[in-house]
């Protein structure tokens, strides 16, 4: 956690089109389990995205 402004920073860095977050990989809602399955892998590097529609 960070404090207010350093919110504030990251929000208008994200907005200059600075930043975006690395996505290791996409599940489909039905693959919940798996995405939590793969929280734990060492190989990975980024977030993981739930696709809900």
């Amino acid at each position: 956690m960070g404090s207010m402004e350093e919110f504030r920073r990251l929000i208008r860095v994200r907005e200059a089109g600075d930043f975006a977050p690395r996505i290791d990989s996409i599940f489909p809602l039905a693959e919940v389990p798996a995405a939590f399955g793969h929280l734990e892998d060492p190989a990975r590097l980024g977030k993981i995205l739930i696709r809900i529609a």
